[in-house]
């Protein structure tokens, strides 16, 4: 009971002594009638003002007043005129408002409740710690210091000139805002300290121009652009963080111009949230979080975030036009690109997981890729969700790395240039092909897992290499050589854990020359290799076959053969399915397959293809009538040249092409 009796009267002493003064204060308006002396009552509306009353200046006094001495006061308005502080300062203890006029030559030191700025041209340093502050235009020549004790927000309309430099320290439990409806000029180095749970906001709404350096030092947030304002940092300025531990930094439409280096670095908790910016110049960041959003970065940038916990997914929409590193280096909580709209890649790309949490790139959306890729670590995944990497450089591109690439959704859209695997990779979805080879081989495979797809392939977009596919349904190798497409088609095996691989060779095999009798001829066009990886079922394949093959042949029927490690083996004659020849019967044994013929002494091929002349012949028998030419020939090997007689006259003639290039009369 006596301390609530001790703390009421306490309370009550205090309410009273305020009164007290507030009955004792008088209001006064500087006239300087007389001089420009403080002391002379001629000067004043209502005599000599003290440390406890109010004073205002207006426009037209004769005299300015000039001060002899440090001056303390409770209120000031300040409308016109000009206030020369000789050098000293200038104390108000209540509330201060700068509405117009001059004030110059010493120190202008605030500390009550409201510190008001509406339009006065400050040429004093200022030294402001207020409840909280309205800056609603104005001129500031000199270094001004405010600090917010939170009494209610601090706020800004527009038309603040800071000429020097500007240093804001918010206190309090509530938001310190600039630009809230128009544009600021900041000529000299911003610098924040933010020590309450609420933002410092500049650059609300409109365009506001940062001229100098931008320090950063937060144990709360800093927002630019809060509203849809635009922040403008000069060519050749940076912004930097001294401290910041906790909250988010902030930056909307924060426009870099000029090439300089900026790096952020934070700490604890704090995180750096980017949304519609841009960098010209190298970005490094170094925080807790990072997010970033619809923003273009145009020099190398490098993001590491290091926290411990928390999930950071960016929006996406970013467009990264110099080369970019991500790392999730954080002993906790994953990072993941793209979560809501794709990104686009125009240089090098490399994800890393150094703390060994989630790294998820491409996570929805269409995300292109114009450069190379690296990995460095297996946490890095492309197929969380229903995200496509479209690789769509003019230049060959590689992927890089020792770890597997899981891709959701490959495409390939180069309209010129190839894609190079350097370690494996993998789709779940599906495969597209468009425009530009993709390069695999047996050490860099690329395997399709059970249930996905490839389309879209052909002459000038397939994967030269080999391809592996897992599952039990019907399946299309995308495989060719060169700038030739010779897929082959395998039936469904019995089992999703089944596995073939499959690869095409543009070239004449060189297993050797044995050979069933019943085939005389080996293709030395090109080759299939088909294996079965795991597990026992037997399937057809079908190989790519049409009359714009080499091996396209009318005079005898095509067979199938198979390698079997000593000899080429006939697997029969083929099947033909649409663009397809096919083996009658499931495979048991698989291996390296190609086209074959039964070739014999006295089988006529025709030429219908364009002729040169040669300038010798060799004899061969001909017979012919007026409509048809028929040339007998030997096998013995896959070229053969031959000379045309013409009822007419003789005359040697070469094709343009050899034999294995011709086709057969009728």
């Amino acid at each position: 009971m006596k301390t609530i009796i001790y703390n009421f009267t306490i309370l009550t002493l205090s309410l009273l002594f305020s009164q007290i003064g507030s009955i004792n204060a008088k209001s006064t308006i500087w006239n300087g009638s007389l001089s420009s002396s403080f002391s002379n009552s001629g000067n004043w509306s209502n005599g000599i003002p003290d440390s406890l009353d109010f004073i205002t200046f207006n426009s037209n006094a004769p005299n300015n007043l000039i001060l002899t001495q440090n001056q303390k006061i409770t209120n000031l308005t300040i409308n016109g005129d000009t206030l020369d502080l000789g050098g000293f300062t200038f104390e108000i203890t209540g509330t201060a408002y700068f509405n117009g006029g001059l004030v110059t030559n010493g120190l202008v030191k605030p500390t009550g409740s409201l510190c008001h700025f509406g339009g006065a041209t400050l040429d004093a340093r200022i030294e402001a710690t207020c409840g909280y502050f309205h800056m609603n235009s104005g001129v500031y020549k000199k270094p001004v210091f405010l600090t917010s004790t939170g009494a209610a927000t601090s706020s800004s309309t527009y038309g603040n000139h800071f000429e020097d430099s500007l240093t804001i320290t918010n206190n309090g439990a509530v938001y310190f805002n600039m630009g809230s409806s128009g544009k600021d000029i900041y000529d000299g180095p911003v610098i924040l300290f933010n020590n309450s749970s609420k933002e410092i906001r500049l650059t609300a709404t409109d365009t506001s121009y940062f001229n100098d350096n931008i320090i950063v030092n937060a144990s709360g947030g800093v927002e630019f652009g809060a509203s849809g304002g635009v922040s403008i940092l000069a060519s050749g300025k940076t912004i930097s963080v001294g401290t910041f531990s906790s909250s988010y930094l902030t930056l909307t439409k924060f426009i870099q111009l000029g090439s300089t280096a900026q790096t952020l670095t934070l700490s604890g908790t704090g995180v750096v949230s980017l949304e519609s910016c841009i960098f010209n110049g190298n970005l490094t960041i170094n925080a807790p979080g990072i997010l970033t959003k619809s923003s273009t970065y145009y020099g190398n940038t490098t993001f590491n975030r290091t926290g411990s916990a928390t999930n950071f997914h960016s929006y996406g929409s970013n467009v990264y036009a110099g080369n970019v590193t991500w790392d999730n280096a954080g002993s906790g909580g994953r990072v993941r690109l793209s979560s809501t709209a794709p990104d686009t890649y125009l240089a090098d790309a490399t994800f890393s997981s150094s703390g060994g949490q989630d790294m998820q790139v491409a996570y929805v959306g269409d995300n292109a890729f114009s450069g190379n890729i690296t990995i460095t670590s297996n946490k890095v995944v492309f197929n969380t969700s229903t995200g496509k990497v479209t690789f769509t450089g003019t230049n060959n591109q590689t992927l890089n790395g020792s770890y597997n690439y899981p891709f959701k959704k490959l495409a390939i859209n180069k309209t010129s240039g190839t894609v190079t695997a350097n370690t494996t990779l993998s789709v779940d979805d599906s495969l597209i092909f468009i425009q530009g080879n993709l390069i695999t081989t047996s050490a860099n495979l690329l395997t399709m897992k059970h249930s996905s797809t490839a389309t879209g392939a052909s002459n000038s977009s397939f994967v030269s290499g080999p391809v592996k596919k897992i599952g039990n349904s019907t399946f299309v190798f995308n495989v060719g050589s060169g700038s030739t497409y010779r897929p082959l088609t395998i039936t469904a095996p019995s089992n999703t854990s089944d596995a073939f691989t499959a690869e095409y060779f543009g070239t004449g095999q060189t297993l050797g020359t044995t050979k069933d009798t019943t085939i005389t001829f080996v293709s030395d066009c090109g080759y299939w290799k088909l294996d079965r990886n795991v597990g026992s079922s037997n399937i057809t394949p079908k190989f790519a076959f049409d009359s714009l093959h080499c091996d396209y042949l009318t005079v005898k029927p095509v067979h199938i053969a198979l390698w079997n490690g000593t000899k080429w083996t006939d697997k029969g004659e083929a099947v033909t399915e649409s663009t397809n020849k096919t083996t009658s019967l499931a495979m048991t044994s698989y291996g390296n397959f190609a086209f074959a013929y039964n070739l014999k002494p006295g089988d006529a091929p025709q030429f219908p293809l364009s002729v040169e002349t040669s300038s010798t012949c060799s004899g061969m028998d001909v017979e012919f009538n007026q409509n048809e030419f028929w040339i007998s020939f030997d096998v013995d090997s896959a070229l053969f040249k031959f000379a045309l007689f013409s009822p007419k006259r003789i005359q040697c003639m070469l094709l343009f092409q050899d034999f294995k290039y011709s086709t057969i009369m009728k």
